[in-house]
């Protein structure tokens, strides 16, 4: 009976979560961003598409400084749309069904793996986020990037070394996928051996362990990321004729976020001074740890950016107690991410329980890793709020799990 309700509930907090994201695409309308605050990139990810669009040349991009994966996915958009002129709208529908599908595919992987409370308290989460929201509204990849990890994830998940079409298939489709998020934000090429460790650790756990079938997974993850992001950065590096991997900028990010001027945020860049990069982190390794602490603190909201969005509710309290409110709502979200990271298991959870985990957790580690390491902000957390909130709702599951086995003794 209990499950029922809860079920029921949460189901109702999904639609009216979707349906508010859907009928502020539809208010929102044509237009590119709501709010010149948010136009952040998007204005060169217009040109970029306008520039594929007219050119049809998908590869020699104008601009490789700007995500060259969200530019081409907007030229092909534009290029499938049978009436461009309405192209922001088709963008924003398109990012609502890629909401859409993020949410189902957060319950499912939480109800398989995590347990049938965690799975729902995840996509309710996720449905009602005002930062996918926001961000499915934009000209902005956040949206599409969150959805492509979650698949990605999801592969890493399901693989089983004794299917022998999963034991080939899957690994191909994950190493396609991590190519995509790649070229799309390069920041997350962590995913990339984090995905091999996955494939490995599960290869080695089977029962019929050899090393032979345990790199198999992972030659077959890698070839296809190797041929596509290699392909692309050798010939990028050569048109430009200079060393680039995926898209410029790399080397500039990483002084400008590690240097003595740098306050951990990620725009405005700080004007750089020596030491920088490398230099500042072995030379002053105390300042360089507490630009980590501002930088997590900025990726979960506890201090604010020129990105950060106001929760919805906290619009209701008196003027001077909002901010105390967000903080203190930030820092239990911060709390109850700590707790699914730690929590062992899953109430309820179905098949290796250890595997998903396992998977979850490598997930998390390497999109947080670069944001901790160079500069972080609000708007890079929004990939990945799914993986986030299935942390969450692993902690809030553990600790309603216990509570129960309390009452029960």
């Amino acid at each position: 009976m209990k499950k029922n309700i809860f079920y029921s509930v949460g189901i109702c907090l999904i639609a009216a979560g979707l349906f508010a994201a859907l009928r502020f695409s539809m208010a929102a309308g044509n237009v590119p961003w709501f709010s010149g605050r948010l136009e952040i990139d998007g204005s060169s990810y217009i040109n970029g598409m306008l520039s594929i669009a007219q050119s049809k040349d998908f590869l020699n991009l104008q601009d490789i400084y700007h995500s060259p994966g969200y530019q081409i996915y907007l030229g092909l958009l534009y290029r499938l749309d049978p009436a461009p002129q309405r192209i922001f709208l088709t963008v924003k529908v398109v990012a609502w069904v890629l909401y859409v599908l993020s949410v189902v595919i957060v319950y499912l992987f939480g109800a398989r793996f995590l347990g049938w409370r965690a799975g729902l308290m995840a996509a309710v989460f996720l449905a009602l986020s005002n930062k996918f929201h926001i961000y499915a509204n934009l000209i902005q990849y956040e949206t599409l990037l969150g959805f492509l990890i979650l698949c990605h994830l999801f592969l890493l998940a399901v693989w089983r070394a004794e299917k022998p079409w999963k034991g080939s298939l899957v690994p191909v489709l994950a190493g396609l996928l991590a190519a995509a998020i790649v070229l799309v934000q390069v920041r997350y090429l962590l995913l990339v051996p984090a995905g091999c460790l996955c494939f490995y650790l599960r290869a080695r756990a089977s029962q019929e362990f050899s090393l032979r079938k345990a790199l198999a997974p992972v030659g077959a993850y890698l070839l296809p990321f190797l041929i596509i992001v290699g392909f692309w950065s050798v010939h990028h590096s050569l048109r430009e004729g200079q060393v680039i991997l995926v898209s410029k900028g790399s080397s500039f990010r990483f002084q400008a976020g590690n240097n003595p001027n740098a306050k951990g945020y990620s725009w405005p860049y700080p004007v750089i001074v020596e030491p920088s990069g490398f230099s500042f982190i072995l030379r002053r390794p105390a300042q360089f740890l507490n630009l980590v602490a501002q930088r997590l603190m900025y990726f979960m909201d506890i201090k604010k950016d020129g990105w950060s969005m106001p929760l919805p509710f906290s619009e209701f309290a008196a003027g001077s107690r909002a901010p105390l409110i967000e903080k203190v709502f930030y820092l239990m979200s911060l709390f109850a991410l700590l707790g699914g990271i730690i929590v062992k298991g899953g109430s309820g959870a179905e098949g290796p329980s250890a595997a998903a985990p396992l998977c979850l957790l490598l997930t998390f580690a390497a999109g947080v890793a670069a944001p901790l390491l160079i500069f972080s902000s609000s708007r890079f957390s929004v990939p990945l709020l799914p993986v986030i909130f299935l942390l969450q709702a692993r902690f809030f599951d553990s600790l309603a799990g216990r509570f129960k086995t309390s009452r029960s003794d």
